[in-house]
């Protein structure tokens, strides 16, 4: 019924949408009131979890009063095709759960009140930022988590959730200066592991094996794996518990600089694997018994410090942009293949085998299944740096766009997901080009990784057909190792329509 309720209401507007937008200006009151409506239509090029196709409807409001303040929200709509099983009737994304898991639903992407002054201005609501220079990966632009239900279909913008919290920009003839403080961290979202978009890197083996064991086996040991995904844990809502960031920037001729600092809560995932080992004993002579785990991926926060220098400058046609971020204690999880190797060494097997036995044997009921709680150490805190340089080239009708980036491990020891020996290196490609008065534009972006051989490539065509109207088509190419952040999507090649109206 909700499904229907959504569809009607989408027709609705659709149909009166060239009313629906509009410029007002009511003396000192003024603004403007627009968005659009989207539906896209992605078709798989092998089998894998169904998607449906996607409805969205985004309208944007501003309100002037005067020189003095301004009112803006951003209210989202959308039926989304990658959300198989919605457990839920609620209507709005809230800010408490990592999965979400409703369709359709509402979400409030930016609302907010702004207040100006001669030399400062204040900004309060839910709001998104941008710190740093580089496209979609930017090491310094930390105050957002995003969305990642479905990850490469939308720009980076859209992919930011906005974060309730409060800024103030103050200017000077000499320096400027952003200052935030988000009083309580906004959790990022992840697809369910049973849809589409999940990272498979994170789903659980069905079964791990640990090494034969003296003097109890000769044979290796299958451990069958029941997995549960629970949802995160949020701190207290409290000061200590709040983030906060400052940026300075300052111009020099062609050259713009800027430096920054974060303290709060990463936004990446991190997960931590506790297990639940059970040993069902049926017999000790002789010794006959069967051994099961119950693995959690539990999602984790932890604090980081982050340290930021940002640049970019022209030079002719060129646009030279570059950053670098210093992380002091950020989280990695560690590769599972070789955590096993570490976790499970015939010792280790030997002790837990031993702490069953003993088990067994000093219960006065004499239990056929005990068990034992570990919890590996899946996770490792390193100082790590991320940095990257960016060129813009912008020439009559193209427009292209180079960027190489890395990031660096400290006191790499430890095998880490995504990255190789301490290092992480990508480039990414983009070039457009507008035809026939702007109404055609062909474009690629492509983004490679070499320590996987990880890559993707997004070809896509937009043509306008009227100054509402634009359609894309567009394909989408993943590869590489299959424990690589790209190549774990490698069988989630698509093609895709996407038809857009602007009011």
């Amino acid at each position: 019924m909700r499904r229907l309720l959504f569809i009607a209401v989408l027709f609705l507007i659709l149909t009166a949408v060239e009313a629906f937008g509009f410029d007002y200006d009511k003396g000192p009151v003024s603004g403007s009131l627009g968005g659009y409506i989207e539906g896209i239509g992605v078709a798989p090029t092998i089998p894998s979890p169904r998607e449906n196709p996607t409805a969205r409807i985004m309208v944007d409001s501003k309100t002037d009063f005067g020189k003095l303040s301004r009112f803006a929200f951003s209210l989202r709509g959308e039926y989304d095709g990658t959300v198989l099983d919605p457990q839920t009737n609620k209507l709005f994304l809230d800010f408490d759960h990592i999965y979400q898991n409703r369709n359709p639903y509402l979400s409030a992407d930016e609302t907010y009140i702004d207040f100006y002054a001669p030399k400062i201005d204040i900004r309060a609501g839910i709001q998104k930022f941008s710190w740093g220079r580089l496209d979609e990966i930017a090491p310094t632009d930390m105050l957002n988590t995003p969305d990642m239900t479905n990850p490469f279909v939308y720009d980076e913008n859209e992919r930011k959730i906005g974060t309730p919290s409060i800024k103030a920009n103050l200017y000077t003839d000499y320096i400027n200066i952003e200052a935030a403080w988000i009083p309580r961290w906004t959790p990022y979202r992840m697809p369910h592991p049973d849809e589409r978009w999940f990272p498979t890197i994170l789903i659980a083996p069905e079964s791990f094996q640990i090494g034969a064991i003296p003097g109890f086996t000769t044979d290796s040991i299958t451990v069958p794996v029941t997995a549960a995904y629970p949802d995160i844990d949020l701190p207290d809502f409290s000061f200590e518990n709040s983030q906060a960031g400052i940026q300075f920037t300052k111009s020099l001729g062609s050259w713009e600089l800027g430096a920054s600092y974060f303290y709060g809560y990463d936004k990446l995932p991190v997960f931590s694997l506790p297990v639940d080992l059970s040993m069902t004993l049926n017999s000790l002579f002789p010794l006959d018994y069967s051994i099961s785990a119950d693995v959690t991926l539990k999602p984790e926060l932890y604090t980081i410090q982050m340290y930021g220098l940002d640049f970019s400058t022209t030079a002719g046609d060129f646009t030279i942009r570059g950053e670098a971020a210093y992380f002091h204690d950020r989280c990695y999880m560690r590769e599972l293949e070789s955590l096993m190797e570490e976790y499970f060494t015939p010792e280790e097997n030997m002790e837990l085998i031993t702490q069953f036995i003993d088990k067994f044997l000093h219960d006065p009921e004499l239990k056929r299944t005990q068990t034992i709680s570990i919890n590996p150490p899946f996770i490792v805190k390193k100082d790590s740096a991320r940095y990257g340089l960016g060129a813009d080239y912008i020439k009559g009708d193209l427009t292209l766009t180079v960027q190489a980036m890395q990031e660096y491990i400290f006191n790499y020891d430890k095998k880490v997901l995504f990255n190789k020996n301490g290092f992480d290196t990508n480039f990414t490609l983009s070039c457009k080009y507008a035809l026939l008065d702007g109404t055609l534009e062909p474009q690629i972006s492509a983004m490679y990784g070499i320590e996987y051989a990880q890559f993707l490539i997004k070809p896509s065509v937009s043509y306008a057909v009227t100054d509402n109207l634009k359609v894309t088509v567009y394909a989408l190419i993943l590869g590489g190792e299959s424990d690589s952040l790209l190549g774990q999507y490698r069988n989630n090649d698509e093609g895709a329509v996407k038809i857009r109206y602007s009011f």
